[in-house]
């Protein structure tokens, strides 16, 4: 499987991000959260995951920004 066109499963991002089962499947199903089902399995593509991540974190500096001035 090419890796542009892999998904993850709920508990294999859940590895991923490194949070457990409870606050994966409450972030699978936030508004904003790039997460998809098929049938009735939950699905993230990886590369919107990492994405998801990295603007999180760019969020969460300028919000530390914002806080210290």
């Amino acid at each position: 499987m090419s890796e542009l066109n892999s998904s993850d499963t709920v508990k294999t991002a859940a590895k991923f991000i490194g949070i457990g089962m409870t606050k994966a499947y409450e972030l699978f199903n936030t508004p904003g959260f790039p997460s998809f089902r098929v049938g009735k399995k939950l699905l993230v593509n990886h590369n919107d995951l990492i994405d998801w991540i990295n603007k999180q974190i760019d969020l969460n500096r300028q919000e530390n920004e914002r806080i210290k001035h």
